[in-house]
């Protein structure tokens, strides 16, 4: 995953069950929360896979920079605090 910023899972945990993942990211580039999708292998064709994949890689680099947004104010806050 960290490589190619997801992890997808054809069959090999559930049988028959595809999951895509993707991890979010803090202001310090941790991993802090993912998100991901599953469903039915016969619903999700390599085709579709990929398009998922794409549009949840997007999503999870939406919301982990919505968490380094918040990390900043969160920081900034406090260094005001504490300069106060």
């Amino acid at each position: 995953m960290r490589k190619q910023g997801f992890a997808l899972d054809r069959g090999e945990h559930e049988k028959d069950v595809r999951c895509i993942a993707c991890p979010i990211r803090n202001h310090q580039e941790r991993v802090v929360a993912a998100v991901s999708m599953s469903a039915p292998a016969f619903r999700i064709d390599v085709s579709k896979q990929n398009h998922l994949k794409e549009a949840l890689i997007e999503t999870s680099n939406e919301i982990s920079r919505k968490f380094v947004s918040l990390d900043r104010k969160k920081m900034n806050r406090i260094d005001l605090q504490e300069r106060g």
